[in-house]
């Protein structure tokens, strides 16, 4: 999700807002069957990171490959968003990179508008 780069992206509200989110996790695990876990990185009370790893996301199956990679996409971006709605300041430090990314040419924006 934090890596900007690829050819295909699908729009997901992220926030009451459009996000264009790369396909390449979802493509890579339905084509090689390899399992997605997501997981997260948090900052506790205690200044302490914690990596949090979850258990293999099912993926939801449709003969559509792009709803496919739409509904499976939208599915992790909603866990995604779960952390970040939890975690505000977590947030603030990634739109604060990919808009600096976005200046630098290195990467697309997030949000379509």
């Amino acid at each position: 999700i934090d890596g900007r780069q690829g050819t295909n992206f699908i729009p997901i509200k992220l926030f009451e807002r459009t996000a264009l989110f790369s396909t390449g996790l979802i493509d890579l695990s339905i084509r090689t069957g390899t399992p997605i876990l997501p997981l997260a990185v948090v900052r506790g009370k205690d200044k302490k990171q914690r990596v949090i790893i979850e258990p293999e996301m099912e993926l939801i199956k449709s003969d559509d490959r792009e709803e496919m990679l739409r509904l499976n996409l939208e599915k992790y971006i909603r866990n995604y968003e779960k952390y970040l709605l939890n975690h505000p300041d977590h947030i603030a430090m990634t739109l604060y990179s990919m808009r600096e990314e976005v200046r630098k040419g290195i990467n697309s924006p997030l949000f379509a508008e």
